[in-house]
């Protein structure tokens, strides 16, 4: 997954380059890391066709993000 540093939004690509959303080439890798005990949560899974999410072994807790769907 890679996030826009332009337009902010998480697109469900590996590979750098333009941004599907605003054109840009400005994608970098997410990196995420959980809120309470600052451990880095690798890679997301997949929750549906607009969300991805990460939890935390050690905390116990879940975080999802929205991502870039062009499929209209």
């Amino acid at each position: 997954m890679l996030v826009c540093k332009s337009c902010q939004k998480i697109v469900n690509t590996k590979t750098l380059g333009y941004c599907p959303a605003c054109g840009r080439n400005s994608l970098v890798k997410i990196d995420i890391k959980c809120p309470i005990c600052d451990k880095q949560l690798g890679e997301p899974s997949q929750i549906d066709i607009t969300r991805i999410g990460w939890c935390c072994s050690n905390c116990n807790i879940k975080i999802y993000k929205e991502i870039y769907n062009d499929n209209k």
